[in-house]
């Protein structure tokens, strides 16, 4: 796996040699801190491709909260990186950012975790890169072997707008017009009911996904 935070960088093959050998513990930490928040039940559903048991993930995710490098808000089961936020109060989720003018917000957090059950569905073995954006609204962007994809969590149909707004002034500024970055990637919108699918349907989504009662995630066509 290859982990990018938003403005980083993927790993050289030096590098990549490297992480091969790194421990479960490393890898845990990784993926939460670029990803900023994750649910324990996503680091169970992504690593159960590794022969890492949830008694492993708990043990490793409670050493790195008492470290203090994590944050684990029980009330959402959310494991929070702390280079992002800070929970400071179990009942009200009062978030403390650690970024200098960004106010963090528990929606965004809850956003982000539920576009990890897409990446979390295909494993840690599958998946080679993953970026996150702290913006609402949350997208993920991710890499499996085969294929790109851009996950973003739509609640309103204006969450689809600004980001479709966002890909067309990327892919036509001066600096990328020829490029055609965005081109390469399959486009997936999460929504929580079939309502506002065809509202968003000429956004320039591939598809878009709903989660089961279980969190499974399955994908339709727009009409």
């Amino acid at each position: 796996m290859i982990f990018g935070g938003k403005g980083g960088r993927l790993l050289n093959s030096q590098e990549l040699e490297i992480l091969k050998f790194k421990s479960p513990l490393y890898r845990i930490n990784r993926i939460i801190h670029c990803c900023y928040a994750i649910r324990k039940s996503q680091l169970y559903t992504f690593f159960s491709d590794a022969n890492i048991s949830k008694a492993t993930i708990d043990s490793y995710v409670t050493n790195l909260v008492d470290t203090h490098y994590l944050t684990y808000y029980k009330a959402e089961d959310m494991v929070v990186s702390r280079s992002v936020a800070s929970i400071d109060d179990d009942d009200n989720a009062t978030i403390k950012t650690a970024c200098k003018g960004y106010i963090q917000s528990m929606d965004v957090l809850k956003n982000i975790c539920d576009t990890l059950w897409i990446v979390a569905s295909y494993g840690s073995t599958e998946v080679e890169s993953v970026i996150c954006s702290r913006e609402s609204p949350a997208e993920i962007t991710f890499m499996t072997k085969d294929m790109a994809y851009k996950v973003v969590k739509v609640r309103t149909a204006y969450n689809a707008y600004y980001a479709a707004e966002e890909w067309r002034r990327y892919n036509y500024s001066p600096k990328n017009a020829s490029k055609e970055i965005d081109e390469g990637f399959y486009r997936i919108a999460l929504l929580d009911s079939h309502e506002l699918a065809d509202e968003i349907s000429g956004c320039g989504f591939d598809c878009y996904c709903i989660l089961d009662e279980d969190n499974v995630p399955f994908y339709y066509e727009f009409r």
